[in-house]
């Protein structure tokens, strides 16, 4: 029996992934390594052989294990900052209706739903591990993503009315919940439906918030 030579090289090139699909496929097979083993007990070759790939080639993208730990914890929330940024009106003098506030905030708590989904047991992983590791990985990356949130928050507080509010508080509150969620989720076994928690999330979050 005789094969096409042709067939093989189809197979090969449709094998061929970009930079940024093989980046984003090694980020997505290191997050099973790293909730079975932890951050220090997964090494590099167990990351590589989960993702299909050689150490040299993860190295080419990524110059430590700790670097794709933080891609695979922080990625998914950045993007979820990107969208509700990418949301939001241009205009300086647009007035947001009640409407248009729950639809953006529903949108993103959406977005950090299905981001917390993915990456909750991760964050366990680091903010539970040694003190001084987990102290600098909340500090360098965590804590930016929600100063993020505030600012693009506080720079939307004029265009809506509302009851004063800590807007730092309602963040990590929101934040904190969407991951306690995605954990309950995970350990329980009953999987998240992602409107029905952007839902519940939105009110939790504007029925304290909006005028009455």
């Amino acid at each position: 029996m005789t094969t096409d030579p042709r067939s093989a090289s189809e197979k090969s090139s449709r094998k061929r992934l970009t930079s940024d699909a093989r980046r984003d496929k090694i980020i997505e097979a290191a997050r099973e390594v790293f909730v079975k083993n932890g951050l220090a007990g997964s090494r590099t070759r167990d990351l590589a052989e989960a993702a299909g790939v050689n150490e040299a080639l993860l190295y080419r993208h990524f110059r430590s294990k700790e670097e794709l730990f933080e891609a695979a914890v922080v990625s998914p929330l950045e993007e979820a900052t990107a969208r509700l940024t990418q949301a939001l009106p241009d205009a300086e003098d647009v007035r947001f209706s009640d409407e248009t506030v729950h639809e953006l905030t529903r949108q993103h708590m959406l977005n950090t739903v299905r981001a917390m989904d993915v990456i909750a047991p991760l964050l366990g992983v680091m903010l539970f591990s040694d003190e001084v590791t987990a102290g600098t990985f909340y500090k360098e990356r965590v804590a930016p993503h929600l100063a993020e949130l505030k600012r693009i928050m506080e720079s939307q507080l004029p265009l809506w009315q509302h009851r004063d509010y800590d807007t730092e508080m309602v963040i990590q509150t929101a934040f904190g919940a969407a991951w306690f969620r995605a954990l309950n989720a995970r350990f329980t076994g009953q999987p998240l439906d992602f409107e029905v928690e952007a839902d519940r999330l939105t009110t939790l979050i504007l029925d304290g918030l909006n005028p009455r």
